[in-house]
């Protein structure tokens, strides 16, 4: 058993056994995990749009330069 995950389901587990830096430790970690969580939104919500428009506006160039082609060809 993963004495970090034991922590969110009871918040006091373990510290009787190895006193406060592994509370602090499990601290930490909970922390760390949120941020992780931010991290992942902030991808989602920001970078992947962005690299979506761009990928369209690179189609929608080959497309004209394509359709020059033909239109010329």
């Amino acid at each position: 058993m993963n004495p970090l995950r034991e922590y969110k389901d009871n918040p006091g587990f373990g510290d009787e056994d190895h006193g406060d830096l592994w509370a602090a430790m499990r601290r930490n970690y909970l922390r760390m995990e949120k941020l992780d969580d931010r991290i992942r939104s902030a991808i989602v919500y920001c970078f992947l749009p962005i690299t979506s428009f761009i990928i369209a506006l690179q189609l929608a160039l080959l497309g004209i330069i394509v359709g020059h082609m033909v239109l010329a060809g």
